[in-house]
């Protein structure tokens, strides 16, 4: 990813590259490339940074190890989630079941006393 915004100074024609506005040469910090005139901002087909990035500090295989566990946890949290819903969505149904039949008992205890309710 770097690389994609660096360019390693040593690798290109800094030569080649004008001074900058304020007339210094010392400094020659970054390329563009044109597709078409310069006077057009949208003729910038790529800019990158002239230098070389110090990555030796960056322990990738950590940051992969890190990265695999935390989406590892994610998606076992992700999981206990998920049971933990589905459990609660069971005990719904189970209660509306009771309650509905509660509601029919009652219903049929209500009618007794003024009709007749044929057995089931």
């Amino acid at each position: 990813m770097i690389n994609a915004f660096t360019s390693d100074p040593s690798k290109e024609k800094t030569d080649n590259i004008p001074a900058l506005s304020s007339g210094s040469d010392k400094y020659k910090d970054f390329k563009v490339e044109f597709n078409g005139g310069l006077e057009s901002t949208s003729s910038v087909k790529s800019f990158k940074w002239l230098s070389k990035c110090d990555v030796s500090a960056i322990d990738y295989k950590k940051e992969i190890k890190d990265t695999v566990q935390t989406v590892k946890d994610t998606i076992n949290s992700t999981k206990q989630d998920f049971i933990g819903t589905k459990e609660d969505i069971r005990k719904s149904v189970q209660e509306t079941k009771q309650q509905i039949q509660d509601t029919k008992n009652e219903l049929k205890n209500l009618f007794r006393g003024y009709m007749p309710i044929p057995s089931e």
